[in-house]
Parts: C-alpha cells; sequence; structure tokens
C-alpha cells in the first residue's frame, strides 16, 4: 500500500528554516526534532534565505504588481479588438477594390 505524502504548512516550514539559520543545532538535530528528513531543512533553509528580500519590500512595490496584471489583460483585450477590426477594414478594402 502507497505510503500517504505528507504536507506541511508555511508556519511549520518557517519554524524549521529559522531553527536552521540560527545555527544553535545540527541539520540533523533540527530534522529529528521535527520529524523531517535532513534535506527538506536544508531546502527550507535555502527556501527562506531567497525569498527574505520580499519581507522587506514596500507596500508599493506589492501593489505595483498586482496592479500590472489586469492592466495586462485589458491591453491584450485590447489589442485583440483592434485586430479583428483591422482585418475587417482590410477584407470591406478588398472586395470595394479601394
Amino acid at each position: 500500500m502507497p505510503r500517504k505524502r505528507r504536507s506541511f504548512s508555511a508556519t511549520f516550514k518557517s519554524k524549521v528554516a529559522l531553527d536552521a539559520i540560527k545555527g544553535l543545532k545540527t541539520v540533523a538535530e533540527i530534522a529529528k526534532l521535527h520529524q523531517v528528513h535532513p534535506s527538506q531543512v536544508v531546502l527550507w533553509k535555502r527556501q527562506l534565505l531567497e525569498g527574505v528580500e520580499s519581507v522587506f519590500d514596500g507596500p508599493t512595490d506589492r501593489k505595483d504588481k498586482a496592479a500590472d496584471q489586469p492592466q495586462t489583460a485589458e491591453l491584450y483585450e485590447q489589442i485583440g479588438k483592434l485586430n479583428m477590426q483591422l482585418e475587417w477594414i482590410k477584407k470591406k478594402v478588398a472586395e470595394n477594390g479601394l
């Protein structure tokens, strides 16, 4: 019978990664304490260190990223409409021979 895959919450992962960053215990000790594989501890530690810059991003940076997505969708929609209009005009010009 296959073993069910465990999933961990973000809170648990951050707690384990912070323990690893502190360096008070070895990775093996932290893994044994939290009942995870040592390579998982190293992975979570690396992910935390790589993503730490986003903690200090200002609120304006986050708003800009979120605001860009809907605007981009609107622009693509407008491009599609303009392309359709252009094709229609080309067809009419070809029919009338202007």
